[in-house]
């Protein structure tokens, strides 16, 4: 019955209710992916792949609707249908979901019988929607978009991104790439820097759009790619190139094509690389290089979490086993996933992992997204307990993203706090970024926690995180992620080559 296909995709968020709503669906036919507490609803969203999300109010409205308020134009730009629940009877809450963009709503309890018809009909919406909301945005990327000849200084700008970049009204115009880094906000340095690297590996000139803040990652995946394929391009990731990326990926964990790469932490007391973090990367053979982020979510809608989790860390900790002395003091942090932490042995075999490899324990620190954590804090309180009293350190990643950060600090054993990057880089705006920084970092020290601050671009922002009593930073204003050939030269004071 439905046109979509035989299993379509929703993305669910419920505080209470996340479980009964899952199992709903899937008696519907319904493949679904969950954001929990603490994550970033929009970017989940994106990276899922659905046509339809569903936000469960009842019970905790408030957070409900900031997630609603989150999702909403993300939900518009893709033209997907965004449904919401809520308690029956409130229409105020009625009304304050559709202001947060909000498509359809239901009030009360919900049957899988009626719970499948409503996604039906939201998916249908979903569909009729599509069509337009391609063509809008299609057309607007066209109309911000630059070209870099490969060898040259210098870029040119149409005349949209021109007057986004604050380059005046006159039209298009060529300015340095220097200037160009200078006048986009940090998702446009980082989307430029990824894609001049592509560039330099391909020898291609090119035409990409500059997408909308948060969205930097997608833009690498267009780069090399001639004027007109660029827009129509644009939707890559929530089309055929999804479908290839769910179809490659068995194979690529397969034939080891999923590699590591490594993003120096820097102590800001003395300004030296002290430890890395370990990050994937999968140079796909037509879409370039998938960060890290793209990947799992590539890997939970595909069944294969738990087989990427499991590949990434064996390949990191072989990876760093096979350093050189050079890099033998780094400290080296380990992504762990929520399907990681649910496993009973995970913390035996984590262990046998590093002995097997002969890396010493205590240069490891485990680190857990902050919307990773398995709901049962006890059970994971006890997990790293156990990893913590075997030498190996714990890190709560992305602190500041969501909805339960106090309860992950009061039940966890932990040794440092990660502040989310966009956190950290707020911290440049206005008094009231900054007393929340600071009234995190200075909550870390109580607890006697290290505190790490991700994705640093700017002098001002690591002079802003040093005084509020930061204790390491990592980012594009040390240095990207790294090869492990090209972390060894960093160290030893050769000329930087980005991974």
């Amino acid at each position: 019955m439905r046109s979509s296909g035989d299993d379509p995709t929703v993305f669910i968020l419920s505080f209470r209710n996340r479980d009964t709503l899952r199992d709903a669906a899937a008696r519907g036919g319904w493949r679904s992916i969950a954001a929990r507490r603490g994550e970033s609803a929009d970017q989940r969203f994106l990276a899922s792949g659905a046509r339809v999300a569903v936000v469960d109010t009842r019970d905790e409205r408030l957070a409900g609707m900031e997630a609603l308020r989150a999702l909403g134009p993300a939900i518009e730009r893709a033209g997907a249908a965004l449904l919401a629940l809520i308690d029956p009877g409130d229409m105020e809450a009625a009304r304050e979901a559709y202001s947060a963009g909000a498509t359809h709503f239901w009030p009360g309890a919900l049957d899988a019988e009626s719970f499948d018809l409503l996604l039906r009909l939201s998916l249908r919406h979903s569909e009729r929607a599509r069509g337009p909301v391609a063509f809008r945005t299609a057309t607007e990327a066209a109309a911000s978009s630059w070209r870099w000849e490969r060898g040259s200084t210098s870029v040119d700008l149409s005349p949209s991104l021109a007057r986004q970049a604050g380059f005046g009204n006159e039209g298009g115009r060529r300015v340095s790439l220097m200037e160009l880094f200078r006048k986009l906000d940090s998702d446009g340095r980082h989307a430029a820097r990824n894609a001049i690297e592509r560039l330099r590996e391909t020898g291609q000139a090119t035409a990409f759009a500059h997408t909308a803040r948060g969205s930097a990652d997608r833009l690498a995946h267009h780069v090399g790619l001639a004027d007109d394929a660029v827009v129509g391009q644009v939707e890559t990731l929530g089309g055929p190139a999804q479908r290839s990326l769910d179809a490659d990926l068995p194979h690529a964990i397969e034939r080891g094509e999923i590699g590591i790469v490594f993003q120096p932490q820097v102590s800001i007391a003395s300004g030296r690389v002290v430890g890395v973090e370990a990050l994937a990367r999968w140079r796909h053979a037509k879409l370039g290089e998938i960060d890290a982020a793209t990947l799992f979510a590539v890997a939970e809608r595909s069944g294969l979490l738990l087989d990427l989790s499991r590949h990434v860390q064996r390949s990191a900790l072989e990876a760093v086993a096979g350093w050189p002395a050079a890099l033998a003091h780094l400290r080296v942090a380990i992504n762990v996933t929520s399907v990681d932490i649910a496993q009973p042995d995970f913390a035996d075999r984590f262990i046998a992992e590093l002995d097997r490899v002969g890396i010493e324990r205590r240069r490891i620190t485990v680190e857990i997204t902050e919307g990773g954590l398995i709901e049962d804090l006890a059970s994971a309180a006890r997990l790293l307990a156990d990893l913590r009293a075997h030498g190996l350190r714990v890190a709560i990643d992305d602190f500041g993203t969501g909805y339960s950060s106090l309860a992950y600090l009061k039940a966890l054993p932990l040794d440092f706090l990660k502040i989310d990057k966009q956190m950290a880089q707020d911290i440049e705006g206005s008094p009231r970024d900054r007393v929340v920084v600071r009234g995190v970092i200075d909550m870390a020290r109580a607890l006697g926690l290290a505190v790490v601050a991700e994705g640093v671009e700017t002098e001002r922002q690591l002079t802003l995180l040093a005084e509020e009593g930061c204790n390491y930073y990592q980012g594009y204003l040390y240095a990207p992620a790294l090869t492990s050939e090209a972390l060894a030269g960093l160290i030893e004071g050769r000329p930087l080559q980005t991974a």
